[in-house]
């Protein structure tokens, strides 16, 4: 695991180089905001800070909802749910900025497509029926865009596939991810 972590913190550095050599004018990205999130299914909170022109630290404290249906020959079929609590940290770059800015489009709220490394960690459920799974780890790359709708809103859209360790079968599998995210700009 200490490999994975090193291999992807080393991945993102280029990132961070690439992000200090160009500059943007006062009017890119937001120095910080802050975001109530409505995720298909679920809530959450959202802090993103501004690294450098391009590249920003967003961190999530999120309740999440899944559902799920299941099938055995033996047991038959059957519906379940969970409810987790997770945190998240994402290290995003914004790579099309200058594109956004010379044809005159919306940089509020952060506007613009983003890549990005993100580490979670998912707590053990705190409602769920017919799951077994206790805490869990993902490290994955990410490509996302998020969108300023009017003056307060914010929708936000990421896809993935990465690891995810999982504790209670003790062990690694890679998955995908597709996240969906409404927010309300507070700051």
């Amino acid at each position: 695991m200490t490999k994975l972590i090193a291999v992807a913190l080393l991945s993102s550095m280029p990132l961070i180089a690439a992000a200090q050599k160009d500059s943007l004018p006062d009017n890119g990205l937001k120095p910080l905001q802050i975001k109530g999130n409505l995720i298909l299914p679920g809530i959450g909170m959202s802090l993103e800070r501004k690294l450098s022109p391009k590249t920003t630290l967003h961190a999530e404290i999120d309740l999440m909802g899944s559902y799920y249906y299941t099938y055995s020959s033996y047991y038959g079929g059957d519906w379940g749910y969970e409810l987790v609590p997770a945190v998240r940290l994402e290290e995003r770059f914004y790579y099309n900025l200058r594109k956004r800015l010379a044809r005159g489009k919306s940089m509020r709220n952060n506007s613009g497509n983003f890549l990005a490394v993100s580490g979670s960690y998912f707590f053990g459920p705190v409602a769920n029926r017919n799951m077994r799974s206790q805490w869990s780890f993902s490290l994955q790359p990410l490509w996302g865009m998020q969108r300023g709708v009017g003056k307060h809103f914010s929708f936000d859209a990421r896809f993935g596939l990465g690891p995810v360790y999982y504790s209670d079968v003790r062990r690694w599998e890679v998955q995908p991810r597709a996240q969906l995210m409404l927010g309300y700009v507070i700051r």
